[in-house]
């Protein structure tokens, strides 16, 4: 029977979640989950296929830029999710910056970008919550609210 690779990406990120959320229990360190999506300036605008090659470029930079025990994920059509091992509050805005700022230098995003844009928002255990769900539910909401602005 072939592999969805959506389910099973998505079995890997829960189950990896859950995982580093224990050992930042065990070890006594926060952890960062982040979301960064490539968000098109008009909604009309927005090509589903370049927004797919902007994401695997992101990943890809986000990848080469992140530390060993840094995680990145795939999610969904026009997003990357980022977990960050022993990182608070300020790691996560100096990943942040660095993706944004490689972002809008890499050549091949300028050759590729058509006005679109990094929306990026996140939650750090243990402060914005101590239980995977709980997190991952607050990395959800902040992330609606965030696309929501840049829609309007």
């Amino acid at each position: 029977m072939p592999y969805n690779y959506e389910e099973l990406l998505t079995f890997n990120f829960y189950e990896m979640s859950s995982k580093e959320i224990k050992a930042a229990s065990r070890g006594k360190y926060p952890l960062a989950f982040l979301i960064v999506s490539v968000i098109g300036s008009t909604p009309q605008d927005t090509d589903p296929q370049k927004t797919e090659e902007l994401v695997l470029i992101l990943c890809s930079i986000a990848r080469t830029l992140l530390r060993e025990t840094d995680i990145c994920f795939r999610f969904g059509g026009e997003s990357i999710v980022v977990l960050l091992p022993f990182a608070d509050k300020a790691g996560m805005d100096v990943v942040f910056n660095k993706l944004n700022g490689y972002f809008c230098t890499n050549s091949i995003v300028k050759q590729k970008n058509t006005g679109y844009n990094l929306a990026m928002t996140g939650v750090t255990y243990p402060d914005d919550g101590r239980a995977r769900d709980k997190l991952l539910d607050k990395l959800e909401e902040k992330y609606l609210s965030l696309v929501k602005k840049c829609d309007s």
